[in-house]
C-alpha cells in the first residue's frame, strides 16, 4: 500500500494533519490529525509497501520485538482505517469480489471469469464459455454502485472516451453511454470493474458488452495479441481479412465472397491476430460491429488485404514499410501510452515481414473478387 498524494502533511500549531486536496477536498473529505507514530507511518508510505514490511519498519524504528502481536494489531487497525478513508491505497485494485460468479470465457486462449448479475452479459459470450480456472487472465466485476473518487493524469480525451491513468491502473469514461459510471482496470489488465447506473437490463448489456471491450483487448496486447478493424473470411482453411476504414467496402468484399465463392464470414467488424509457433493467427472475437457475424474458433492467417475503393479492381503490392504503416493504421488495439505503441509497431513490423499484405483497389463487383483471389492462390 502507499499514501494517497491527495492528502498533504500540514503542521498547525506544531501539531501534524493531513487535509486533503484536489478531488478529495472536492468531495469533503475531512482533515486528520496524526501523532508521531502517524507521522513516521505517512512518510514511510511514500513508496508501495506490504503490510508485513510496514510494521517490521515500525518495529525496527520503536525497538518492539517482532513478535509483539499487539502492537502488530495496532499498526493494523491504524492501517485499515486508513485504507477505509482512502488515505491510503492499495496499489493493487481492491479487487475483493462481492458479486455472483456467473461463468468464465475463453477468447483466444486468454480466460477471463465474470462476476455479477448474469443478466448483464451479453449473449455474443456464450459461444466462449468455458470452465472455471482456478487463475484466470483477468477477473471482470460489474457493479451498481458508485466508484471511489480516483483521479489521475488524463492521457486521451475525446468525445466518445476519457481516459486517465493513475500509478496503478486507467480509468475510463464514457460520456455517451447512460449506463456506465465509470470503468476501472489494472495497467496489466488483470481486473476490471465495471461501474454502472442502474437501468433497463436491456441498455445495460449493451454498454457492458461496448466497455468489456476495451478491457478485453487491453488484456490481449498484455499477452502480444492485437486487434485489427476488419471483416475475414475463410478460405482455403485460412481466414484473409479485407480491411479499411468504415464505410469503404469491407463487409460488401466479404459479402461478395460469400455469394460467389461460399466462404463462410468469420467477423464481420473485429478480428484478434496473435503470432503462434507456425505464424499467425486469428482468433474469433464475441465483438462484431453490427454484423452479427462472429465465431469462437481461430484459423491461420492468410493474408490481409487493405482495401482502396477504385473504377477498376487491381492489386498493389506495397513495401515494408508502407506494409507496416498500413497494418499499425488499422489496429484498435490501445494506443493509450507510448509502451502501447511501440507494441503495436512491433508486432506490426513481425506481420508485414511474414504475411501477404496488399492494397486492392476495388469496385463492388464480383470482378474484385476474381482480382483479390487470384493473388491470394499465390501465397
Amino acid at each position: 500500500m502507499r499514501r494517497n498524494n491527495q492528502y498533504v502533511l500540514t503542521t498547525i500549531e506544531d501539531h501534524f494533519y493531513l487535509l486533503p486536496i484536489g478531488q478529495c477536498a472536492a468531495d469533503m473529505h475531512r482533515y486528520v490529525q496524526l501523532n508521531e507514530t502517524g507521522v513516521f507511518l505517512w512518510n514511510l508510505l511514500e513508496n508501495d509497501l506490504p503490510e508485513d514490511v510496514i510494521i517490521h519498519e515500525c518495529c525496527a524504528h520503536y525497538g518492539r520485538n517482532e513478535w509483539d502481536y499487539d502492537f502488530h494489531a495496532i499498526i493494523h487497525d491504524f492501517l485499515e482505517k486508513l485504507l477505509l478513508r482512502g488515505i491510503v491505497r492499495k496499489d493493487e485494485m481492491h479487487f475483493s469480489i462481492r458479486k455472483p460468479y456467473v461463468k468464465s470465457i475463453s477468447i483466444g486462449g486468454l480466460v477471463c471469469s465474470l462476476y455479477g448479475d448474469a443478466g448483464l452479459f451479453h449473449p455474443n459470450l456464450d459461444a466462449f464459455v468455458c470452465p472455471p480456472h482456478p487463475n484466470p487472465d483477468q477477473y471482470v466485476e460489474i457493479l451498481t454502485d458508485a466508484p471511489s473518487a480516483v483521479n489521475g493524469t488524463v492521457i486521451l480525451r475525446h468525445e466518445n472516451l476519457w481516459v486517465m491513468c493513475t500509478d496503478d491502473r486507467y480509468i475510463l469514461l464514457f460520456p455517451n453511454l447512460t449506463t456506465i459510471r465509470e470503468v476501472h482496470l489494472l495497467q496489466n489488465a488483470t481486473c476490471v470493474q465495471i461501474y454502472c447506473h442502474p437501468a433497463g437490463e436491456s441498455l445495460m448489456r449493451e454498454e457492458i458488452f461496448h466497455v468489456f471491450r476495451h478491457a478485453f483487448l487491453c488484456l490481449a496486447q498484455c499477452h502480444n495479441m492485437v486487434a485489427i478493424h476488419s471483416a475475414s473470411i475463410l478460405y482455403r482453411d485460412r481466414a484473409w481479412l479485407f480491411s479499411a476504414p468504415s464505410g469503404v467496402g469491407k463487409s460488401t468484399q466479404a459479402a461478395l465472397w460469400n455469394e460467389t465463392m461460399h466462404t463462410p464470414i468469420l467477423n464481420g467488424d473485429l478480428n484478434l491476430i496473435a503470432d503462434g509457433p507456425s505464424g499467425p493467427i486469428v482468433f474469433g472475437l464475441p465483438w462484431c460491429g453490427t454484423s452479427d457475424l462472429y465465431t469462437a474458433f481461430s484459423y491461420p492467417l492468410g493474408g490481409i488485404l487493405f482495401l482502396k475503393q477504385s473504377s477498376a479492381d487491381n492489386i498493389v503490392h506495397l513495401s515494408v514499410e508502407k506494409r507496416i504503416l498500413s497494418f499499425q493504421s488499422r489496429l484498435i488495439s490501445p494506443v493509450w501510452t507510448r509502451e502501447q505503441l511501440e507494441h503495436n509497431c512491433r508486432f506490426a513490423a513481425g506481420i508485414a515481414r511474414q504475411t501477404f499484405l496488399a492494397e486492392l483497389q476495388c469496385t463492388p463487383t464480383v470482378h474484385a473478387v476474381t482480382t483479390a483471389r487470384s493473388a491470394m492462390d499465390l501465397c
